[in-house]
């Protein structure tokens, strides 16, 4: 059923953008965490914060440039946003448990909010407003940090020169800045006492080029006049994020030398450069003014195609679930690969704890770069009891995340030629799936035909002198008598069920236990759980 805008009254234009916006940034405050816990943090990422507001409010903009009608069918549009939104949300709920290390860690989720805004303006505004929009959202795929981090990278060795031959300039101006050394070592008299300020990456004044690259987007699309006009805008806002950040290398090194340099890195340092950064957009406001750059006529038009009951319900309940299945990632628990568990040491011989009833007994540690990457290793460790029950505990250790998923506990089955008869997947841990594994060896393994073993695996991430490392972990043994079990191991523990995301993903229960087997599952269970307790308790 097509329709025109001039043939809709339906909710005022305002109305509809904004419940388009609220529904937009609602369910992507999970994905957004590392742009506002950054904003006032010292790296090239802390302006990035500015990139959702400013797309937004350039959407916002642009729609309301709209002069013409263009035909909209509701049913087509409910039809494409519909399941747009639905694999796009699809994707975002599931791609933290699926795929931890390239949606939480490193923040690919935010490359998918544009195709989650937009889908959700194909069911409010109809599939006509995307040609107002494709703009403000392809601006806001600047938001993944991977980006500008990349480009820091890149400059930061130069803008550290500059930065320090800065402060150079001022220390041979004033009494109580002294240049030392190494080079970019700089001592600030305060009173009496001296305090050493360094300029480092940090300092280099990367996140304010970065930050004034953030507004080049919208100075060459927004703003309308000669091109050469544009590119005096260009000049002076690169220009000015480097004076921007001498001005606040000067202010920081001044008020160390006042105020002391306590209150000026506890108070000053945190704001300034945001403060600085919004003087600068200001400044650029009026300097658009004087070059007589203008925008365009803005709400010429108070209403775009009718926004139906229907469309209300579908995109504010499409919203609500993407929302409430991202409410657990909010707080992520220590350990999993979004929020590695900090720990003293990462050698992998202080990860395999001893435990009551035990004697550990090491048995291998191999360097594994060729299979998982440079700096990945594994560590083979023998727990024994008294009565000779045996438990072989490993562990994988890489600081790929990906290198770790690609090598996990199926393809060691394949390459051993060994099957898996059943499995069962529990919680270890918030946040840590486990699987528990019973396994036919081949007939020549071990002289026995058919011989079954358990297996316990599970994997998480820890974050050490090295860097942020990902694990596997396996602890395996065969069928014993269940006397052979320390009572230590054997105490009950409560192993919750999965529940919602963590259930779809994780390995799904299938093939028989038979009853021989599920005590010894049991006990194994608990072993896995001493040892994961046990490690984080010395962690």
């Amino acid at each position: 059923m097509a329709q025109s805008i001039a043939q809709h009254r339906g909710l005022k234009l305002p109305t509809k953008i904004g419940l388009w916006t609220l529904l937009s940034v609602w369910p992507m405050l999970f994905y957004a965490q590392p742009l506002w816990q950054n904003a006032l943090a010292d790296t090239p990422i802390a302006y990035l914060i500015w990139i959702p507001i400013l797309s937004m409010a350039w959407a916002w903009w642009n729609l309301g440039t709209i002069d013409t009608d263009y035909t909209d069918d509701i049913e087509l549009d409910l039809l494409a946003g519909g399941i747009a939104t639905v694999v796009t949300g699809f994707l975002l709920a599931f791609g933290p448990v699926r795929w931890p290390s390239t949606f939480v860690y490193q923040h690919a989720g935010l490359l998918l909010w544009p195709f989650w805004s937009l889908s959700l303006a194909w069911i409010i505004l109809g599939l006509g407003s995307t040609r107002y929009l494709l703009a403000p959202l392809s601006y806001l795929f600047l938001a993944w940090p991977a980006i500008f981090g990349w480009i820091a990278t890149m400059t930061q060795n130069i803008l550290v020169t500059w930065a320090i031959g800065a402060l150079n300039l001022l220390a041979e101006r004033v009494p109580w800045l002294v240049k030392g050394t190494p080079v970019g070592t700089f001592y600030v008299q305060h009173g009496t006492s001296w305090s050493g300020v360094v300029v480092a990456q940090a300092c280099s004044g990367a996140d304010s080029l970065l930050g004034a690259a953030i507004l080049l987007p919208l100075i060459l699309t927004v703003l309308k006049g000669p091109r050469y006009r544009l590119m005096i805008m260009v000049v002076f806002t690169l220009i000015g994020a480097l004076v921007i950040n001498w001005l606040r290398l000067f202010i920081i090194v001044a008020s160390a030398h006042w105020i002391g340099a306590s209150w000026t890195f506890r108070y000053v340092h945190p704001l300034l450069g945001f403060l600085l950064f919004a003087g600068l957009s200001a400044s650029l406001v009026l300097l658009a003014g004087k070059l007589r750059l203008s925008v365009p006529n803005t709400w010429n038009r108070t209403s775009l195609p009718g926004i139906t009951r229907s469309r209300l319900i579908v995109s504010t309940l499409l919203a609500a679930l993407l929302f409430a299945a991202l409410v657990p990632f909010l707080n992520l628990p220590p350990g999993y690969f979004g929020k590695p568990l900090r720990v003293s040491s990462d050698r992998l011989t202080t990860l395999m704890p001893p435990l009551p009833g035990f004697t550990k007994i090491p048995k291998y540690y191999a360097n594994e770069s060729s299979l998982l990457g440079p700096g990945s290793a594994t560590q083979a460790d023998l727990y024994i009891t008294p009565d000779g029950a045996q438990v072989l505990a490993e562990v994988w250790s890489t600081p790929s995340a990906g290198n770790l998923a690609s090598y996990g506990f199926r393809n060691c089955l394949l390459y051993h030629g060994e099957s898996i008869v059943a499995q069962w997947s529990f919680g270890l841990a918030p946040g840590i799936a486990a699987t528990a594994y019973a396994v036919t060896l081949p007939p020549e393994s071990y002289g026995q035909k058919g011989a079954t073993y358990l297996d316990v695996e599970w994997t998480d991430a820890i974050h050490g002198v090295f860097g942020v490392r990902y694990q596997r972990w396996s602890v395996a043994t065969f069928p014993l008598a269940s006397a052979l079990w320390p009572p230590t191991i054997r105490q009950q523990s409560f192993h919750p069920a999965l529940l919602g995301l963590d259930a779809m993903v994780a390995p799904p229960t299938v093939g028989h236990w038979p009853t021989t087997l599920l005590t010894n599952r049991t006990d194994l269970i608990h072993f896995a759980d001493s040892l994961f307790r046990m490690d984080r308790k010395n962690a």
